[in-house]
C-alpha cells in the first residue's frame, strides 16, 4: 500500500489484523509477494543503490536475496516447501528463476522477456512472456521438468497468468477486444472467466486475492472466500 508520504509499503492480513512490512535497507518501496503455509512471506524492495532486491522474512527475522549479482531481483512466489520463484533482470529485460532447495535455474520462454508470480508444491510454475514488439504478453505454465506451456484465455489480447495453487488450478487476467479486463481460472483444461478485474493468487481452499481500481484512481484489495452450497 501506499502511506500518506507516497512510501510504498508490503502488508500481511492474517486473521483480521493488519501488519505493515518495511525490509530495514529498502529507501521508499517495499512489496510483499507471497506467504507460504510456514508463515515465511516473500517480496521485494529498493535498496540505496536503486536495484530491486528480493526478501524472505521468517520467524520475524529479515533476509535479503538476490538471484543473481549485478541484477534486480523479484520473488513473486514461495511454495510449502520453502522453493521459491520469480524473476530477475535490468531496463525491463527479465528472465525468471526457480529455487528448488540450494539450486537455482534460470529461464525464459523462447528467449522472450519472462516474469514468473508462482509455484506449487509441484514445483510447477506460472508467469508470462513478452515477444516483440512488446504490445502483449502471453501466459505460461512450467512444469518442474522444465517444460514450456503457452495459456492464453480465447480471444484475449494478452494474458497473464499470476498464481498457482497445488490442484493445479491457474488464476490470472486478461484483456478482451475491448481491452477490459476480466480474471480468470483454469483447472482440468478449461477456462472460467470472473467479474473480478483481476485474481493474483489462489490458496489450496479456493480464496482468491487480487485488486481493482475504482473510478477515483484508488487501488483496492479484496479477498474472496468459497461460500458453503445452500442446503
Amino acid at each position: 500500500y501506499t502511506d500518506a508520504h507516497g512510501t510504498y509499503r508490503g502488508y500481511i492480513y492474517d486473521r483480521n489484523e493488519y501488519r505493515t512490512i518495511v525490509f530495514p535497507e529498502a529507501t521508499s518501496f517495499t512489496q510483499a509477494n507471497g506467504v507460504n503455509d510456514a508463515g515465511t512471506i516473500v517480496g521485494d524492495f529498493v535498496g540505496s543503490d536503486q536495484l530491486t532486491h528480493g526478501f524472505l522474512i521468517a520467524g520475524g527475522r529479515f533476509a535479503r536475496y538476490d538471484a543473481k549479482r549485478g541484477l534486480s531481483t523479484w520473488i513473486s512466489g514461495i511454495n510449502k516447501v520453502g522453493n521459491l520463484t520469480g524473476y530477475v533482470g535490468n531496463d525491463g529485460n527479465t528472465q525468471g528463476f526457480v529455487k528448488i532447495g540450494h539450486n537455482v535455474t534460470f529461464f525464459t520462454f523462447h528467449g522472450y522477456v519472462t516474469d514468473v508470480f508462482g509455484i506449487n508444491a509441484s514445483n510447477t510454475t506460472v508467469g508470462y512472456f513478452i515477444p516483440p514488439p512488446f504490445t502483449a504478453s502471453h501466459g505460461f505454465i512450467r512444469a518442474s521438468s522444465g517444460a514450456l506451456s503457452q495459456l492464453d484465455y480465447p480471444g484475449s489480447l494478452t494474458t497473464n497468468c499470476l498464481g498457482i495453487n497445488d490442484a493445479g488450478e491457474v488464476t490470472g487476467y486478461y484483456l478482451d477486444s475491448r481491452n477490459v479486463s476480466h480474471g480468470f481460472t483454469y483447472r482440468n483444461g478449461r477456462f472460467h472467466a470472473s467479474n473480478l478485474p483481476d485474481i493474483a493468487g489462489i490458496n489450496n481452499g479456493g480464496s482468491y486475492v487480487g485488486s481493482f481500481t475504482s473510478g477515483d484512481g484508488k487501488t483496492t484489495g479484496y479477498l474472496s472466500t468459497p461460500t458453503a452450497p445452500d442446503l
